[in-house]
């Protein structure tokens, strides 16, 4: 049941009213994807909504992570000076 639960999120949406503002996305898509989504959503009792809030909030959610992740990362520079700090050497990586 997690397992399922973490490929097909069901979302508590909240009334609009206490959301905040809201704003609205329109797109269109080819038929047989449609269809291939309206057989997704009622095989797993989902709202449009439900399903396109998801992916986006999923997809923010791996972003964000992906860049903190890059952010707290060492770049080369700093990995080969903590290296060279080891072995009691010096290096600028300035302008030549």
């Amino acid at each position: 049941m997690a397992l399922h639960n973490e490929f097909h999120p069901k979302l508590n949406i909240q009334k609009d009213k206490n959301v905040g503002n809201m704003r609205t996305m329109a797109f269109q898509v080819p038929e047989e994807l449609f269809q291939k989504i309206k057989d997704y959503l009622q095989r797993n009792n989902m709202t449009q909504k439900e399903f396109v809030i998801g992916l986006i909030e999923t997809e923010i959610d791996r972003d964000l992570t992906q860049r903190a992740t890059l952010n707290d990362a060492p770049t080369d520079s700093e990995e080969v000076e903590e290296q060279l700090r080891g072995t009691g050497q010096r290096h600028s990586f300035g302008r030549f």
